[in-house]
């Protein structure tokens, strides 16, 4: 939750997890989804 700043990126991130249901239970999940849709987590 600290790695994403922006709500509209956490919103868009939750609606993501729900959509992979139970499919993704890794908590590596919220950094992968906070590294695609974060712009200040790419290099």
């Amino acid at each position: 939750e600290a790695t994403l700043k922006n709500s509209i990126v956490r919103n868009v991130r939750d609606k993501i997890k729900l959509s992979f249901g139970n499919c993704w239970d890794e908590p590596e999940v919220d950094e992968y989804i906070a590294a695609i849709l974060d712009q200040d987590l790419r290099t």
